[in-house]
This record gives structure tokens, sequence and C-alpha cells, in this order.
């Protein structure tokens, strides 16, 4: 990948939380809950005052979550990569200690 896709992958990561934050807090009313000791009629009462609001931040907060896909691509890619060069340097490391084993061994036989 090059720097600029690098970029657009964690920005996205930024406006996903900036979009699903308005569209869970300020439209949808999610922040602060009902109170534990409303009523169901009051309950129904604020979802019937602001349902297209819910809607709204609901739809808001589902978009936002196609946001999420290239910042999780470029972090597995990320991941996967260092796995990659984990096992690279382990692979190398193994390979250049059994070499000066086998060449220890030879030198004690000569």
């Amino acid at each position: 990948m090059n720097t600029r896709n690098e970029l657009l992958c964690a920005w996205s990561g930024v406006v996903f939380l900036i979009l699903f934050t308005m569209g869970f807090w300020p439209l949808a009313h999610f922040i602060p809950p009902p109170l534990p000791s409303a009523s169901a009629a009051e309950i129904a009462a604020m979802y019937q005052r602001h349902g297209v609001q819910i809607r709204l931040g609901l739809v808001l907060m589902v978009v936002s979550w196609s946001l999420i896909i290239p910042f999780a691509w470029n972090g597995l890619l990320v991941f996967w990569l260092g796995v990659v060069a984990f096992f690279d340097w382990y692979t190398v490391t193994f390979t250049v200690l059994r070499a000066s084993i086998i060449r220890q061994g030879q030198n004690a036989k000569a």
C-alpha cells in the first residue's frame, strides 16, 4: 500500500467515530439513557416524540460502520505483515544458529 491509501484508511476510522457518535448521541438521544425508574408509558412517549431523530441516528450509525472496513483492513494488513516479519526473523535466526552449531561440530572433529 502507498502512503495515501494508508492515510485514507486511518482517517476512515476517525470519520467512523465522529459519524457514529453523532448518530448515537445528538440524533438518537441514546445518551443519557432513559431512567430506570421511568414507566413504560414515558419511554414509549420518548420514542414517539423523537421517532424520526432516532431513525436518522440509527441510519447514520449503520452507514458509519462501512467506514470501519478500510480502517480494520489496514490494521489487519499491518498485523499480518508484522507476523510475517516476525517469522522471517525467527527463521533467519535459527538458520544461522543451526549453521553455527554445525560449523562448530565440524571444527571439533578436525
